[in-house]
């Protein structure tokens, strides 16, 4: 699966979900659900997403405390 369609569904403030996957990615979803790897794939890049943003978050809060002192 293409990094490109997640990155542009992101910028672009998109729900990234098979579908809207599937739509931006021009294919039918039922091609992401056929394939397993491609749910996989899906899921650990959300993942690796969620994992970043709370990192991201976690210096936000702490920058934030140290304005604050």
């Amino acid at each position: 699966m293409s990094l490109k369609v997640l990155d542009k569904l992101a910028a672009d403030g998109e729900e990234i979900t098979v579908p809207s996957v599937a739509r931006a990615a021009g294919v039918h979803r039922s091609l992401i659900h056929r394939h397993d790897d491609l749910i996989l794939d899906l899921c650990a890049e959300l993942a690796e997403r969620d994992e970043d943003l709370a990192a991201a978050r976690a210096a936000n809060r702490e920058l934030m405390a140290q304005l604050n002192r």
